[in-house]
């Protein structure tokens, strides 16, 4: 059974769009029927209203840290990875959550997104390939 068989309502918070669609297939594929894509911090806030069970954070949109948004996350419980041109380390206050970075196989995406679920979320560089 798959991880996200269980979530209904996704969010993928990425401003390349071809990215973002492609995370979303991703999500599809793992069995998460409805993903709402955000490109703008402020979209993915209004996002979080609309019962969000799990997200994936581009760390930085148009330069934007999503500083707010994963703390608001973690304030709801709500389990979520960082995908990510940048280093853990370049970020090193946000909130503790898998890290995978962009580009990533999808092994190392599944890894991330087990261990969010699995509430062990460990501040761990997955660099994909």
């Amino acid at each position: 059974m798959s991880v996200l068989s269980q979530i209904s309502h996704a969010l993928v918070v990425e401003d390349d769009v071809v990215l973002a669609l492609q995370m979303q297939d991703f999500l599809t594929d793992l069995g998460c029927p409805k993903t709402v894509i955000a490109p703008r911090l402020d979209k993915a806030i209004l996002a979080l209203n609309m019962g969000v069970q799990f997200a994936v954070l581009d760390v930085a949109l148009a330069g934007e840290p999503c500083m707010e948004l994963a703390k608001r996350l973690v304030t709801s419980g709500t389990p979520f990875i960082y995908f990510s041109g940048y280093q853990p380390d370049d970020f090193p206050d946000l909130p503790s959550a898998p890290w995978v970075n962009k580009p990533a196989a999808d092994a190392h995406l599944l890894a991330a997104i087990s261990a969010a679920h699995a509430q062990s979320a460990p501040r761990v560089s997955l660099t994909g390939g």
